[in-house]
């Protein structure tokens, strides 16, 4: 399991971005876990730059991030 806490601080740091909802399914120990985020940011530029830089946490953590449509 990977600290989410790293992924949260890396938008709420920000000043522009927070993770408003946190929804969390950790299945079993030996199963993958996931997590569905909520962010709100100032205007739409920030929150395309708050999911770069969401998305550059997460490649370095190895996970997988699968952006809204």
């Amino acid at each position: 399991h990977s600290d989410i806490r790293d992924l949260i601080d890396s938008i709420d740091s920000t000043g522009f971005a927070e993770v408003v909802k946190l929804s969390l399914e950790m299945p079993a120990i030996d199963m993958k876990s996931s997590a569905s985020l909520t962010i709100s940011a100032v205007n739409e530029d920030k929150l395309n730059e708050a999911m770069e830089i969401l998305g550059d946490v997460a490649r370095k953590k190895g996970i997988m991030m699968i952006s809204p449509i």
